[in-house]
């Protein structure tokens, strides 16, 4: 099944109109984005991304790995900044910091705690008090990470990621991985954008023939009062007839369900035009029950009412009737 929108996405990705469609990363924000989808989907459609990556799981369109991305699992925050903290709090606000041990008592503690100004001299040790000339009499130093929040000492922090938007700080594990692609049409896709189209023309002269005057990728009212976008409306205004068609490889129940309702609202005879041939069981009984006229597009672009019900056509038959029409529209 494939929505108007999607169906016009695709037909643009087919005739150059759109190139690909590239992602869209903000610099402050990471959020993702993909403006040419955006911009021809429907808002019924979904969030283009998701649409996007649907019809490359249907092999419509090829991927191409752009940029790995993650996300907040507390808020789903799209801006992550690497971070180190303690590995016993958690606390970001770990500090590589220079530390002195006392070789006498074996105290370690920051540079500054040697520091005084007492009677003994310029530097203490704070544990044992011995007054030291320097720090280079009985001290040796090295560099640890000091937590400021728990005064953990440790020689190597945690890395984690800091949301900026809830400041939540999660492991690296913990957060949500995705992969940022940029999406253009395959070969197969074009063939199925072919067909389709095919289809949707073969409507549209068969109700042209008939008198209607035909509109396509439009929207009709439906009967909540919503527009609901089709793939075909004709109207007759002479003898007060309308019809709402709809083209899909395989009409499921949603397909049906979705036809007739935006027929319902436009108060016009829903058409349904598979172009497998093909149509789900209880899709076909919802139609026959709903009044919705079946007809299926034939190797030579015409429409005839004989179609197949049972099961989804296997991706075998699917891809092989994709490549007789290719051969036969060259």
């Amino acid at each position: 099944m494939v929505s108007p929108g999607t169906l016009r996405l695709l037909a643009n990705l087919a005739d150059g109109r759109i190139d690909e469609c590239v992602p869209r990363i903000e610099a402050e924000t990471g959020a993702v984005s993909h403006p040419a989808a955006a911009e021809t989907l429907d808002t019924g459609d979904g969030p283009p991304t998701e649409v996007l990556e649907s019809l490359a799981r249907r092999d419509l369109l090829a991927r191409a790995f752009e940029e790995k991305l993650y996300y907040c699992p507390d808020c789903a925050g799209e801006e992550l900044t690497y971070t180190t903290a303690c590995p016993s709090c958690n606390s970001p606000h770990t500090v590589e910091t220079e530390l002195l041990e006392h070789a006498d008592c074996g105290r370690v503690e920051l540079h500054a705690a040697f520091e005084t100004e007492g009677e003994y001299g310029e530097y203490v040790c704070p544990g044992c008090e011995e007054a030291l000339p320097s720090f280079d009499i009985n001290t040796s130093s090295y560099r640890r990470y000091v937590c400021r929040d728990c005064d953990e000492r440790v020689e190597r922090p945690a890395h984690r990621l800091r949301c900026r938007e809830c400041a939540r700080v999660v492991t690296p594990r913990r957060a949500i991985e995705r992969v940022c692609c940029r999406y253009s049409l395959d070969d197969v896709g074009k063939v199925w954008v072919e067909t389709q189209l095919r289809a949707r023309e073969a409507t549209v002269e068969a109700l042209e023939a008939k008198g209607f005057e035909v509109t396509i990728d439009t929207t009709v009212t439906g009967p909540a009062g919503d527009e609901r976008p089709i793939h075909v409306y004709a109207e007759d205004d002479l003898l007060g007839d309308r019809v709402v068609a709809a083209i899909h490889e395989w009409p499921d129940v949603d397909a049906v369900s979705a036809l007739r309702t935006a027929a319902q609202g436009s108060d016009a005879r829903p058409l349904l035009v598979t172009t497998s041939g093909s149509i789900g069981a209880e899709a076909a009984s919802l139609a026959a029950d709903s009044d919705v006229a079946l007809l299926r597009l034939t190797e030579d672009d015409t429409l005839e009412r004989d179609h197949q019900t049972g099961g989804r056509p296997s991706e075998r038959t699917t891809f092989l009737q994709r490549l007789t029409f290719a051969v036969r529209g060259t």
